[in-house]
């Protein structure tokens, strides 16, 4: 089964790890995900950051997300980027390293390629090499990833002393010293993911993982035959991940255009708005209202006791009490009856 499924690269070790059976659709059959706008804005503010760190040139850099859908998005995670490589001295950009089975340097390209990787950016500091890989959405990146990278560099006679990732969507930098059980875990990690693929003969070897159906393009073909309740289960939790990605995606249309969505003839699914209490106040102040507030209502109204931001306008507060709050309008998602989106819409 490991033919035609080297040179590893991390990004197929990470699939293979996360679902197996994402890794057979995409590496063993040669179904490829399409490109998402997520995906492309990460792309293209890894080569607009590439582009400033070569050259300096800003104007240059931008035009590298210029046709980016979300482009108000890119913008801030260059500039996240920016900001975060204040003081790093580069040595190298997009650095490309091959390794062969026995980890011995190759080129990228070579027949005997094992495993191979790009590095965004190695630069160097008073403690010696460092080397840091963007990642541009919020999700937590695995730290094997980077271990990998450093020693596949190290197997090139090159020491790195620190590696990380630089998180362009929290503005934040994460590392790690790099020492000899960074190297060992990484090494054994390539070794476990090869055998075990070389073990594999059938699609039946390749489990899937639920877990990992949230944002998976290949979910629908994990969908299991048959009227039994494992089945049932099964095929309502892969189903449950798609409907919450359509909601998410009509709640961004929703929220880009400020008008409902029609469903159906009777319903539609847009925008409501309510009010919301919120606690006057800042910091001390704030918590010694809130304080007041739950002593008010444990003892009046302790079916609102969480001081829940849904506690009606409505609701009778004493004079003293209700100077210790506001409501404000806020704006949230809901289906609701056609006939009374169309009457917000007039």
């Amino acid at each position: 089964m490991i033919d035609g499924l080297l040179p590893l690269s991390w990004s197929r070790i990470d699939t293979y790890l996360r679902c197996p059976r994402r890794f057979y659709i995409e590496r063993v059959l040669g179904e490829r995900q399409p490109e998402t706008p997520a995906m492309l804005l990460g792309k293209a503010v890894h080569e607009a950051l590439e582009t400033w760190v070569r050259t300096g040139d800003n104007e240059k850099a931008l035009e590298k997300i210029d046709m980016i859908e979300d482009y108000e998005t890119a913008r801030m995670r260059y500039y996240s980027g920016r900001s975060l490589l204040k003081g790093f001295t580069p040595r190298a950009i997009e650095l490309r390293f091959g390794l062969t089975y026995k980890l011995e340097p190759t080129d990228f390209f070579s027949d005997d390629c094992f495993f191979r990787g790009i590095v965004d950016i190695v630069t160097k500091t008073d403690f010696g090499l460092e080397i840091y890989d963007y990642k541009s959405g919020w999700s937590r990146p695995d730290p094997r990833q980077i271990f990998s990278y450093a020693m596949a560099l190290h197997r090139y006679g090159k020491k790195i002393n620190r590696a990380g990732f630089i998180l362009l969507a929290s503005h934040e930098i994460i590392d790690f010293e790099i020492g000899e059980d960074e190297l060992e875990t990484s090494t054994r990690v390539l070794y476990k993911v090869y055998n075990d693929l070389d073990s594999k003969e059938t699609e039946e070897d390749f489990p899937k993982n639920l877990e990992g159906c949230g944002y998976c393009p290949f979910r629908k073909k994990c969908l299991e035959e048959g009227d039994d309740f494992e089945a049932k289960l099964n095929n309502a939790y892969i189903l449950n991940e798609e409907a919450k990605e359509i909601m998410e995606k009509a709640r961004k249309i929703v929220k880009e255009t400020g008008e409902p969505i029609q469903i159906t003839e009777e319903t539609a699914y847009g925008p409501v708005e309510t009010l919301k209490m919120k606690i006057n106040g800042k910091k001390e102040e704030k918590a010694a209202n809130e304080a007041e507030i739950m002593r008010w209502l444990l003892e009046n109204r302790p079916e609102y006791l969480r001081i829940s931001e849904s506690i009606p306008e409505e609701i009778e507060l004493p004079p003293e009490i209700k100077t210790l709050v506001r409501w404000e309008p806020s704006v949230s998602i809901k289906m609701m009856p056609r006939k009374k989106a169309l009457a917000k819409e007039a």
